[in-house]
Parts: structure tokens; C-alpha cells; sequence
């Protein structure tokens, strides 16, 4: 599709948002998406199989809420159009619908809340799972240990991170 020639608000408003909830830890790489209502005819839309640190407002998808017709965008929409514009047709006063494929990231959320009600700064880091693999890496835990890490919790790693918790003890 051809790109537009003046990048509108909500393409910004969507890079904005995705960069926010990947640096909370809701969204990693490509996992999750968000739909952000534009007018009452249109939903801006974060592109598939786009990684959320590499995205640009050209990528965002501008589709019409009646039928998901792509009006503009230089990526396909996201494949979780159909659930983002059935929740924003079901309820007008929502100005955006948000869907994450990160259990990890949740339970990260819910566990800085907690320690943060303590009075204490968890720093989140959540690994890459295409370039660092699934769970804990020696790698990830050197860095943390030199930025003065002094507890390390892992969180939905299971029994393949010996190796890296046996290196951070």
C-alpha cells in the first residue's frame, strides 16, 4: 500500500504505546498487539511479525471497524484484528484494546507490584526467547550481576536453567 504522506497521530500513538509496554515487560519481540480507535469508522492496528523495538509509525495498519479493510499501512495488520475490532464495536467508550501473548511478562508484572509494595526497585528483564532462548542464560545473569544485581527470581523457567542458576550462585 502506498504510504502516506504526513504520518498521522495515532501511527505515532501506537510506536509510543508499544515501546512503553515492551519497556515494562508486557510485550517482547513480536508478542502482543494493539488496536487504538481512530474517529468512529477506523482502528489503527500493530503490524504482524513485526518486532515491537524495530517498528516505525509507517508499519501501524489503519483498517475500517466495519469489515477490517486495510485503508493504510506498509505491513499486513495483526492477526488479532478481528478480537481487537469485535472488543471496540462491543464498547464505544474504550479508546484502545490491548492483547498480549507474554504470560511471563504478567507474571513479571505481578511480582514487581508485590515487591514494589515492599518498598523495594525490582529491575525486570525479560530474555529474548528468539536470540537468548527460553528462560535464564549465563549471559543475561553476568549482566545482572554486574549492574549490582544482589537477588535474582526467576519466574516460568522450569527445570533447563541449572546450568545458568548453578553460574549466578
Amino acid at each position: 500500500m502506498p504510504a502516506m504522506t504526513a504520518m498521522p497521530n495515532y501511527a505515532c500513538i501506537i510506536v509510543d504505546l508499544c515501546l512503553a509496554l515492551c519497556d515494562k515487560g508486557y510485550f517482547s519481540a513480536t508478542g502482543g498487539n494493539v488496536a487504538l480507535r481512530v474517529g468512529h469508522e477506523h482502528i489503527a492496528v500493530t503490524p504482524s511479525a513485526t518486532d515491537y523495538l524495530e517498528m516505525t509509525p509507517d508499519d501501524v495498519c489503519l483498517l475500517r471497524l466495519s469489515d477490517l479493510a486495510q485503508v493504510s499501512g506498509a505491513r499486513a495488520p495483526s492477526v488479532e484484528s478481528a478480537l481487537h475490532a469485535r472488543v471496540l464495536r462491543r464498547r464505544p467508550d474504550a479508546g484502545c484494546s490491548i492483547h498480549t501473548h507474554q504470560p511471563i511478562a504478567s507474571a513479571c508484572a505481578l511480582m514487581s507490584r508485590y515487591l514494589r509494595h515492599f518498598g523495594l526497585a525490582p529491575e525486570v528483564y525479560i530474555p529474548d526467547r528468539i536470540f537468548e532462548g527460553y528462560g535464564p542464560n549465563i549471559a543475561a545473569i553476568d549482566k545482572l550481576i554486574d549492574a549490582g544485581a544482589t537477588l535474582i527470581i526467576t519466574l516460568d523457567c522450569g527445570t533447563v536453567s541449572a546450568g545458568p542458576i548453578a553460574h549466578a550462585r
